[in-house]
């Protein structure tokens, strides 16, 4: 494989997980209604979902905590 090539797949991948990240934005309201909570409650409800789905990748104890009992009991 060339290195122009490898160039081109670097900055494809680059760019499909930085804006995968920020797609939840769009949603979030539409995700808080549909869990019947706050919009804040949501956005923490996505970031321990991210935190435990990374842990869970690197070797943590991405646990199997019930998310929507998570997220009531922030609210």
């Amino acid at each position: 494989m060339s290195n122009t090539w490898k160039i081109y797949m670097l900055t494809l991948i680059s760019f499909l997980v930085g804006t995968s990240q920020f797609v939840i934005v769009g949603i979030l309201d539409k995700v808080a209604a549909s869990v019947d909570v706050s919009v804040s409650a949501a956005g923490q409800l996505i970031s321990v979902f991210q935190r435990n789905r990374h842990a869970s990748r690197h070797g943590g104890d991405g646990d199997e905590t019930t998310y929507r009992a998570l997220l009531h009991s922030t609210t």
